[in-house]
């Protein structure tokens, strides 16, 4: 095995091991979402914050892509690519399946977040108008019901 043998293989498994980090950052997205006991500012917060590593991650492995398009230009390590990348492939699919279903429990649980944040704009024009912060063109906003 050659130098640029061995170093065509170390970046494939470098590769290789920031795609298994992608899928663990994936299945944390996952359970973060399924954690119905964790406020929801903070599953906010989490999933962007996860969502940052994983656009790391990304940057990481586009390098290393580039790299390696270098190098493979002989085709006589394109078996060896070919290896990795069947290797990679059930990697892929499981964050790509992973990557669905964080879909969807963020879009339900994002529809909660629109409905509370238009509800706290709401109730905020409501304050600002009660205490004289808002023109309200001279009509009163805000109806006493004593019966």
């Amino acid at each position: 095995m050659t130098i640029s043998d061995k170093k065509l293989i170390e970046q494939l498994e470098r590769e290789k091991l920031l795609f298994d980090e992608m899928l663990a950052l994936s299945e944390r997205q996952l359970l973060l979402f399924g954690d119905t006991e964790q406020p929801e500012d903070e599953v906010a917060t989490i999933f962007e914050a996860l969502i940052d590593e994983r656009e790391i991650q990304m940057g990481l492995i586009d390098g290393i892509q580039d790299g390696i398009k270098e190098m493979v230009a002989d085709p006589g390590y394109q078996e060896v690519l070919d290896r990795y990348r069947r290797e990679l492939e059930f990697t892929i699919i499981s964050i790509q399946h992973n990557d669905q279903q964080v879909l969807q429990l963020a879009k339900k649980t994002m529809s909660v977040f629109g409905e509370k944040l238009q509800a706290a704009r709401h109730n905020k024009k409501a304050y600002q108008a009660y205490y004289g912060e808002v023109d309200t063109g001279g009509k009163g906003w805000f109806i006493d019901r004593k019966k």
